[in-house]
């Protein structure tokens, strides 16, 4: 017995809500249905009024969980638009400084980089031995570059093995570079190209 009220008393504390509207909604039932109803002859008067409060328990919890799937499903939505729209703002933001960078560029170099958008950031060949200022696009942190190596049988010693200083010597008056754009710099650009039709402020 004690067992039993122990069990109600933690249904009560846990339940207290859902029980207190449940036994409000089976008042209300008991009032608006005659005695003679169907269900309370067939039932009895208390079997009826269990069911009646069970029935009322659960449309309660049914209620609480669809409202609780609604609010997760809310919540994820505007969790969702709202990393939507941080995304979207630091992408602006970062366009907004690589535009005031390309708006400085030379007209050779914006057009240069029209040129590497063009053909989807394939290398494009340069002379090695042109010095290029610092502010020029072709020595900045946006642009990767590399030597263009020597044929292979044109940089073996007599027994036919590699010499990588020749190599590295050849290389460098070899007289071309290869210059890309750094990755995520063209990515923008191209984003930037692809919604707002331009790589810059003005152009």
């Amino acid at each position: 017995m004690n067992i039993f009220k122990e069990i109600i008393k933690m249904f009560l504390e846990k339940q207290f809500i859902r029980t207190l509207i449940a036994t409000a909604g089976t008042f209300i039932i008991y009032i608006i249905l005659p005695n003679d109803y169907y269900l309370i002859m067939k039932l009895g008067i208390l079997g009826f009024y269990i069911f009646v409060f069970i029935l009322a328990f659960l449309l309660i919890v049914l209620i609480e969980k669809v409202i609780e799937f609604f609010k997760k499903n809310s919540l994820k939505r505007a969790n969702k638009i709202y990393q939507r729209k941080e995304k979207e703002r630091n992408i602006k933001v970062r366009l907004e400084q690589i535009w005031s960078y390309v708006d400085g560029l030379s007209n050779d170099d914006f057009l240069l980089l029209q040129k590497f958008i063009e053909n989807g950031n394939k290398p494009i060949e340069k002379n090695a031995n042109t010095h290029y200022s610092s502010n020029s696009l072709l020595s900045s942190q946006y642009v990767h570059n590399t030597i263009v190596a020597p044929p292979k049988n044109e940089i073996k010693n007599g027994d036919g093995n590699m010499n990588y200083k020749e190599l590295f010597m050849k290389a460098n008056s070899s007289g071309k570079k290869l210059y890309v754009l750094e990755d995520s710099f063209y990515q923008l650009l191209k984003y930037s190209k692809e919604k707002y039709g331009r790589i810059s402020h003005f152009r």
